[in-house]
């Protein structure tokens, strides 16, 4: 995923607009010893909030009791300066790898599956040493199912990698998993559940 612009998220800003309402309560008419009295009683409550006002905040992925749902592509960030994002880069029905002997080998899914690689990247944009969440904290979920990630048999620096990082560090690369033979892109969710917290992520990146 080198070179791939970091797309910020667009969730962090939220914008509340007043309303005017006015209610009424209309006093009816009363007769009293033959003689009519007409009384009208009219009382108007207006609330006027028309100014518009503006308050920003941020959702941070370790500041929630659920897990934080982006699409695919938009980066997700801790109050601490951690920013991950997540893409579905293919779908595959075989891998090819080099083998310890050198040779050319064929990696196959479990019989009904195919692959699924995911790009994934984390950075540390903090002023302190920070935690890039663990590849192991992700599951692959499809149609409710879950998958763990799979061992990649290629080469291991093309594998995303997570670890206690100082600040400016970027690690970037795949991470494999299986999943249904009919699965589509609609159908996979990606769950980053770093328990870590207040220093790991809670985020599900799905398709839009």
């Amino acid at each position: 995923m080198s070179g791939k612009d970091s797309n910020v998220s667009t969730f962090n800003r939220r914008t509340v607009v007043g309303a005017t309402g006015t209610l009424t309560i209309a006093g009816l008419a009363g007769c009293t010893g033959g003689e009519e009295d007409e009384q009208n009683q009219e009382q108007e409550v207006e609330d006027d909030t028309s100014g518009e006002s503006t308050e920003e905040t941020t959702e941070y992925a370790n500041k929630r009791d659920d897990l934080l749902e982006l699409p695919f592509g938009e980066e997700a960030q801790t109050d601490h300066g951690i920013v991950a994002n997540a893409e579905i880069r293919d779908f595959e029905e075989s891998y090819w790898y080099e083998g310890a002997s050198g040779t050319e080998r064929e990696a196959e899914p479990d019989s009904g599956n195919q692959f699924v690689f995911i790009d994934f990247y984390a950075e540390n944009q903090g002023d302190e040493e920070g935690r890039l969440p663990p590849e192991r904290t992700m599951d692959l979920l499809v149609e409710n199912e879950q998958f763990d990630r799979e061992l990649y048999r290629g080469d291991d620096s093309e594998v995303y990698e997570g670890d206690d990082v100082l600040p400016g560090v970027r690690r970037e690369g795949l991470i494999l998993f299986q999943a249904p033979e009919d699965a589509e892109t609609e159908d996979v969710v990606l769950v980053l559940n770093d328990g870590h917290l207040d220093e790991g992520m809670l985020v599900r990146w799905v398709s839009e």
